[in-house]
């Protein structure tokens, strides 16, 4: 019996494809609630098997330093985008369904378009 690479190669080619199809597309949430959704976005994810097309989900820090009135210094995080999450998704309707469905969430922008999708996650097309 003799095996070959080709089903291997194949599966890394889709893997591959699928990643190059992915972008970046910014979910509104309401402020506050960040950890939260990223949370259960990512149980969702998994739980209902879309992890191959929803790749990432970020909450983008910057470290601060913050000066107190006796001298010390704080430091910590902040948000760069307070109010907003992350996504690198394959856009597709079933990958889209888990996104949209979040509580307090939808998507309205895919910075690599620069252009407003719009509207509440629930009611508008999720092409630009």
């Amino acid at each position: 019996m003799e095996f070959t690479a080709e089903p291997f190669q194949e599966i890394e080619q889709q893997e591959h494809q699928k990643s190059t199809l992915a972008r970046w597309y910014a979910v509104q949430v309401a402020s506050g609630c960040e950890k939260r959704v990223k949370t259960n976005l990512e149980q969702r994810i998994h739980t209902l098997d879309v992890a191959d097309r929803i790749l990432q989900v970020q909450i983008p820090h910057t470290p601060t330093v913050k000066v107190r009135k006796d001298g010390s210094r704080l430091h910590g995080e902040e948000k760069v985008f307070p109010g907003y999450v992350l996504v690198r998704m394959v856009m597709e309707d079933e990958a889209w369904q888990v996104v949209k469905i979040r509580p307090m969430s939808s998507i309205l922008w895919e910075p690599s378009r620069s252009a407003v999708t719009g509207g509440d996650g629930a009611t508008s097309n999720h092409c630009p």
